[in-house]
Formats: structure tokens, C-alpha cells, sequence
């Protein structure tokens, strides 16, 4: 199953950069957020919550008054 769904997803990432609907950082993006995302749901819906190496969550920095995301990953 993993090769179907990495290679769909391959698939359509090279598709998109083909027909320039994306740049190249897009789909580097895509790649490291669906990856890390895909990780922590299967492991969530498995109870393997000790075994997520990232974590994705909101900042703010008040200083600039801005806002985000930011992603850690523990190798």
C-alpha cells in the first residue's frame, strides 16, 4: 500500500511542476508536511504517542505581531 500512495503523490507533484502550477519548494513543502502529518496520524490512531518524531503547532511572536506554524523534527 505505502508504494501506491507515495506514488500517486509522486505523481501528482510531477505533474504539477510540469504544467507549472507549483513551484519546486511547493511540492519540497508538501512533501515534509504530508510526511511528518501522515506520521503523527497513524501513530495517533495506533497509540504509538511516544514514537512521533515531529510536531507541527502555532507561534506568535509578539514583537512583529505575526503569526505561524512551526515544525519540529527530532532526528
Amino acid at each position: 500500500m505505502p508504494w501506491l500512495a507515495y506514488g500517486t503523490a509522486g505523481l501528482i507533484s510531477y505533474s504539477h511542476l510540469v504544467l507549472h502550477r507549483h513551484f519546486a519548494s511547493d511540492v519540497i513543502v508538501g512533501v515534509a508536511l504530508g510526511n511528518s502529518i501522515g506520521r503523527m496520524v497513524w501513530a495517533r490512531a495506533h497509540g504509538e504517542k511516544g514514537s512521533v518524531p515531529g510536531q507541527i503547532g502555532p507561534i506568535f511572536d509578539p514583537a512583529h505581531k505575526s503569526h505561524g506554524v512551526e515544525w519540529s523534527y527530532n532526528w
